[in-house]
């Protein structure tokens, strides 16, 4: 998948395709020339999975937005609740 798509804004893993840009122009003409390019290829996305102009979104356990990127809250949450062992034993 990486050989058919040797592009500053999109990133490729296993079955994920993911496109970032700055700005919504540029965000429409790179979905459009993905797109295209799955078409060429002969490849398809399933449109149940796909989600497009988000702001934010989840990756790999993991929020990607125009912030930054960061774990998921929902991943870590039973380590964030643990309770502090209290003695020598609980530890």
């Amino acid at each position: 998948m990486n050989s058919i798509f040797k592009r500053k804004f999109v990133l490729v893993f296993f079955y994920d395709i993911l496109i970032y840009n700055k700005s919504w122009k540029d965000h429409v003409q790179h979905v459009d020339r993905v797109l295209k390019r799955l078409e060429e290829k002969q490849l398809y996305a399933k449109t149940s999975k796909c989600f497009f102009g988000v702001q934010e979104v989840e990756y790999m356990a993991h929020i990607v937005s125009p912030k930054g990127v960061k774990v998921d809250p929902s991943k870590i949450k039973a380590i964030k609740e643990w309770k502090i062992p209290t003695s020598i034993k609980h530890l």
